[in-house]
């Protein structure tokens, strides 16, 4: 077995770790906690049958458009119940706004073209990163002086949306060339999600686990 399978399968298995460790919480912790938890099983999920899919030697693309889009709608959740706190009604138009707009865009274009279904959305995938990286940085602006602030969530986040983003929408250019950039390429990828969900478990640890023992 190759080592970015190996990682992949790593991976997986600590998002099913995450999946546990916030499913603890659930009942006890705000909205924004029980929207992210709901983001993490539905990824779960899908990265199951993804993996099941590609074992059987079955075309495993269309996943992509579940997973892009269930992940800007459920994480735009998560930053709007985030910065409501805030009291920004201009953060809050923003989201909003954008979150119409971008849901508008992305089924007119499954309207117009139905066989992007069953192939990667590049277009889609970049503007939903774009606009959940910008959530994200205005999140950080917000609260870089505040303890409980999902700080290495977001932080991962950020590294895995923007160097996911770079590589896959030019890996299209790039995989045709060279097989051996393309196995690379996804080794990236991998290693980058893999630092994501162990971001994601440490987060627990510092700002939930370890809150619940103080107690």
């Amino acid at each position: 077995m190759k080592i970015d399978s190996i990682l992949s399968h790593i991976s997986t298995g600590v998002l099913f770790i995450n999946v546990i460790l916030y499913l603890i919480g659930f009942k006890k912790n705000n909205l924004a906690y029980k929207v992210f938890f709901l983001y993490l099983i539905i990824s779960l999920i899908l990265q199951v049958i993804s993996t099941s899919y590609a074992l059987r030697g079955l075309p495993n693309h269309f996943l992509s458009t579940y997973f892009f889009i269930f992940r800007y709608i459920l994480l735009t959740f998560f930053f709007y119940e985030l910065l409501k706190k805030f009291q920004k009604r201009l953060l809050h138009k923003y989201l909003q706004w954008s979150s119409i707009i971008t849901v508008f865009t992305i089924s007119a274009q499954y309207i117009i073209q139905p066989n992007l279904y069953y192939s990667f959305n590049s277009i889609g995938f970049l503007i939903t990163s774009i606009l959940l990286v910008s959530y994200a940085l205005i999140y950080l602006y917000f609260t870089l002086s505040i303890t409980e602030s999902h700080l290495y969530i977001i932080l991962g986040m950020l590294v895995y949306l923007i160097s996911s983003s770079v590589i896959f929408i030019t890996a299209s250019d790039i995989i045709s060339l060279n097989n051996q950039l393309n196995y690379y390429i996804w080794l990236i990828n991998v290693i980058l999600y893999l630092g994501y969900q162990l971001l994601i478990s440490y987060q627990w640890t510092v700002q939930f686990y370890r809150k619940k023992t103080l107690h």
